[in-house]
């Protein structure tokens, strides 16, 4: 039997999380909505060929998972499967951080820094899936 406190605990986490990982997708710390920006990038500096346009596929692809497992794993953690929940939103956070990554490097390389639609709600996004991670309680 889980305890009021701890279903309430993590509910709470679990919507933290999916904001988190709203966030995360909404400013494109996934790197998914800069998929031009990150082609362009590689291009001018490896050329352009196949493998070049697959490589940057499978990063956008990669990084994409970073919002979407932030989500999914806080919602495992508001209907207490909280092991899961961690580990998908442990997983999320670091594909989150590496979209977060490339799109700075590509934002510098643009000489643009939109730190309120996107630099900055990724940070925030990444914050709050780490905090929502340790505020869920295990039953």
């Amino acid at each position: 039997m889980v305890s009021k406190s701890v279903r309430e605990d993590n509910r709470t986490a679990g919507a933290i999380g999916i904001l988190a990982g709203v966030l995360m997708l909404l400013a494109g710390a996934s790197g998914a909505a800069a998929w031009s920006d990150i082609l362009s990038f590689l291009e001018a500096r490896l050329g352009s060929s196949a493998v070049i346009n697959i490589f940057a596929l499978v990063i956008v692809l990669i990084a994409s998972l970073g919002g979407l497992a932030v989500i999914i794993g806080s919602a495992l953690i508001a209907s207490n499967r909280v092991r899961g929940g961690r580990l998908l939103i442990a997983l999320g956070a670091g594909f989150g951080l590496i979209g977060l990554i490339i799109f700075v490097v590509v934002s510098l390389e643009k000489r643009e820094l939109p730190f309120v639609t996107g630099i900055g709600f990724g940070a925030l996004g990444l914050i709050l899936s780490i905090v929502a991670r340790f505020k869920s309680r295990l039953p």
